[in-house]
């Protein structure tokens, strides 16, 4: 297979426990647990808090690339949403980071009773208000994108704000493979398997898309995806319960989502 296109899939990564990236895992409430086992992260969280809350958790791996199997229980309606985060880097303001996350809902007010999912990149968010109950991810001054004087962006790749995903409406699970290909950037498709994707077979419920935004010319020259952050995201709506489990069935003992950094 020629090197202009060459699938990076997280079975065929290198192995190893550090990243060059930015680490972050803010989740004072423990909506995300990474004590399942093998390489799962679920979430089994009621919220009774008052508020929506955030949650994020990066994890230790020089896994550049995979796929990323979200299964999200419907029977709680409109729980929350589960997302997986890839490219994660500091950003050019101090306190800031970038990154691109594939985010999947059940039930809100775009998706009604069905699945759907977005594709975006943020830049300049505001490490300090990864939390938070804003609507939205906030800059490093705590204003909500979208809302004046704000100075982080989105740049959305896929649903403006949400597509449809509704036919997953019966099993409520997802495979986002994420894979490279040289002078071009990232490309994703969405697979209905929850194993084959790890070796890039199966029925995509979505053609393949790439994903140019926040790459450099000579980061997509490169044969090999940057080495960056990877990690999964949630967000919990009050008074809901969001149940759910991220899966990366391409990742090995020696680099699995267990090892959190510090």
């Amino acid at each position: 297979m020629k090197l202009t296109k060459k699938l990076f899939i997280a079975a065929l990564a290198v192995a190893g426990l550090t990243f060059a990236g930015c680490n972050m895992n803010e989740d004072k409430y423990g909506i995300i647990d990474f004590n399942a086992p093998g390489n799962r992260a679920e979430t089994n969280f009621t919220n009774d808090t008052g508020s929506m809350q955030r949650a994020w958790k990066t994890f230790n791996s020089n896994h550049r690339l995979g796929s990323c199997v979200i299964t999200l229980d419907k029977s709680n309606g409109n729980g929350g949403n589960m997302g997986f985060i890839w490219g994660l880097e500091d950003g050019v303001e101090e306190g800031t980071c970038n990154f691109y996350v594939a985010t999947l809902n059940y039930g809100n007010q775009t998706n009604g009773n069905n699945f759907g999912y977005y594709v975006s990149y943020f830049t300049g968010v505001g490490k300090a208000y990864l939390e938070g109950s804003t609507g939205n991810f906030c800059d490093k001054n705590g204003i909500e994108l979208g809302k004046s004087g704000c100075t982080a962006t989105e740049t959305q790749i896929k649903g403006s704000p949400w597509a449809s995903l509704s036919s997953i409406n019966s099993t409520g699970k997802v495979a986002f493979v994420l894979s490279w290909e040289q002078n071009t950037g990232y490309k994703m498709a969405l697979y209905e398997d929850a194993t084959a994707p790890a070796v890039g077979t199966g029925t995509k419920y979505v053609s393949e898309f790439t994903i140019a935004a926040g790459l450099s010319d000579t980061e997509k020259q490169s044969d090999k995806a940057p080495d960056k952050g990877m990690g999964v995201y949630a967000m919990s709506n009050p008074g809901k319960t969001l149940h759910g489990t991220w899966d990366f069935p391409g990742f090995t003992a020696t680099s699995n989502i267990n090892e959190i950094p510090e």
